[in-house]
């Protein structure tokens, strides 16, 4: 009995000295309670996560210059929600529509129609209606656009398709009422405008691979006074290595009391190289214009930039030169109010100097500084004409013009639910052959923000100021065009994962902006609104 526990002892012993050898004697472990973790604001959730659908139609095609006119309010797109990751895929929807009507005779209908998820396709169309009326006698315009797209996907690269058309109606109303009245019918201007893309691009983007990417571009544009315009481009763009490649031809033939060819080509050869934490590009951009005008330029292509590790920054510098082709959907998309008898012309862009810095000060502020510097010949602009509608016409600077650039911006992302955007750009025209930069604000600030709140209401809000500007009258006389503030408020109630409520308020301090002289901009409006997706 005595010899058994004695070897009960020494097998206990035995094991407890194997027990205390894999643990340090002196380690010491306070059980408080039990672990509960917690999340910093920044990325703090909900108690009841949910997969969070984006208020977006579909997947937008890139058109070089097919795009339609975009609306003077300037909207800022807002920041895009952070998803969760989950081990669900999140629910897509084929169909996606917007209405909305309000002032000022505003009616506005927009939808998305789609295929679902997909390795092989991606197809889609989608329709835009958009009308007001203002105050004055025969303010009125309308917008209709429809779109339809396709991409096949391929291993190696992919084909894709878009076809448009656009028609945008206006309406002179910038004569003087005092002394004569018009039927509607009578100032209508109107522009139709239909426009085929297809583009072929590599999915190859290793450094030893051979990328590229081929775009084939046509639109043709007819107003209601006979004008008309045809356009076609062809450009490609390869990649091997350190070196690159664009050459593209750019056709247009344009027509009414006058008609014009304008024919661009061009070569832009590079060479990309990495040295001592350098990033350079040098090369050449080089231009041929044919048809009524036989220019050939040639242009130096530099970039360069740097980061600077200890301040999280990228600074960078260039200089390059290039020929701007204008078009008669250039003019009109920028001034609906053109007349007839216009000139078609390219601005020659000599000399393009900039340089600037981006960067981050922490995690949520973020900040762009840039300056720019172009020596031009034959910018565009736009003056009254002294007819009776008061159309504009297109002139065109001297050759020993310049503009000198500064721009100003900063964001600010607190968390998914707060941001905070501001910029500030101010412009130095030094003109030549015309007396003021015509219609041309000299500084320009911008101010916004969004906020989430619960995923349920997603507020929104934007100040636009403008400094006073230069117009001419159709006398010839310059008119100063006062500046003013513009704000803009927005909120949007989702209702469900389907319906969501909108309330845009937009001029809410009543700017009448003339953008161009005669021609009044609308006052407060109010577009109240649903949208819904299945």
């Amino acid at each position: 009995m005595n010899r058994r526990y004695i070897y009960i002892l020494l097998a206990v012993g035995l094991i407890s000295t194997n027990s205390f050898a894999q643990r340090n004697l002196s380690e010491e472990v306070n059980v408080v309670r039990q672990y509960k973790p917690i999340l910093a604001e920044a990325v703090k959730v909900t108690a009841n996560p949910e997969i969070k659908v984006e208020e977006q139609g579909k997947e937008t095609p890139t058109y070089n210059f097919l795009s339609h006119r975009i609306d003077s309010s300037m909207n800022v797109s807002a920041a895009q929600i952070e998803k969760m990751k989950n081990e669900s895929i999140a629910k897509l929807y084929n169909h996606y529509i917007r209405v909305g009507a309000g002032n000022a005779s505003t009616t506005y209908f927009e939808a998305w129609t789609n295929n679902l998820r997909s390795k092989e396709w991606v197809l889609g169309a989608h329709y835009r209606h958009q009308a007001q009326a203002g105050s004055v006698k025969n303010m009125a315009y309308s917008d209709n656009t429809i779109e339809a797209y396709a991409k096949r996907i391929y291993a190696k690269q992919n084909i894709s398709l878009g076809i448009l058309y656009d028609r945008d109606v206006n309406h002179f109303y910038g004569y003087d009422h005092s002394l004569v009245s018009y039927e509607a019918k009578k100032v209508r201007q109107n522009y139709n405008l239909f426009g085929i893309q297809s583009e072929l691009k590599s999915n190859l983007q290793a450094f030893n691979s051979l990328s590229y990417v081929g775009n084939f571009d046509f639109y043709t544009v007819n107003d209601r006074f006979d004008a008309k315009e045809n356009r076609f481009a062809l450009s490609s763009t390869v990649k091997y290595k350190e070196f690159k490649t664009k050459v593209g031809i750019d056709v247009a033939n344009f027509e009414d009391s006058l008609s014009s060819k304008n024919n661009l080509f061009y070569m832009e050869p590079s060479i990309h190289l990495k040295e001592a934490g350098f990033n350079v590009e040098i090369g050449a951009a080089i231009y041929q214009e044919f048809g009524d005008n036989n220019l050939f330029h040639i242009y130096p292509n530099v970039s360069v930039n740097y980061r600077l590790e200890e301040l999280d920054a990228i600074v960078y510098a260039g200089l390059n030169g290039r020929v701007k082709k204008n078009s008669l959907r250039d003019f009109y998309s920028e001034n609906p109010f053109i007349g007839d008898d216009i000139r078609m012309l390219n601005t020659n862009e000599k000399i393009n100097l900039l340089g600037g810095i981006r960067g981050k000060i922490d995690l949520k502020n973020t900040y762009q500084v840039n300056v720019e510097y172009k020596s031009l010949s034959r910018a565009v602009y736009f003056v009254a004409s002294n007819d009776a509608f008061r159309t504009y016409d297109v002139v065109y600077d001297g050759p020993d013009a310049s503009q000198t650039k500064i721009d100003l911006n900063y964001s600010h992302q607190s968390s998914e639910k707060l941001r905070i955007f501001a910029g500030f750009e101010h412009t130095i025209y030094n003109v030549d052959t015309i007396k003021f930069a015509w219609h041309r604000p000299a500084s320009i600030f911008r101010l916004g923000t969004n906020y989430n709140i619960a995923n349920k209401f997603i507020l929104d809000a934007q100040l636009f100021s403008y400094s006073k500007m230069q117009g001419r009258e159709v006398n010839g006389n310059a008119r100063s065009i006062k500046g003013g503030v513009d704000l803009n408020l927005g909120i949007d109630y989702r209702y469900s994962k389907i319906i969501s409520v909108y309330l845009n308020l937009n001029n809410v301090l009543n700017y009448k902006r003339e953008t161009f002289n005669y021609y009044n901009g609308l006052g407060f409006q109010a577009l109240l609104g649903a949208s819904f997706r299945f």
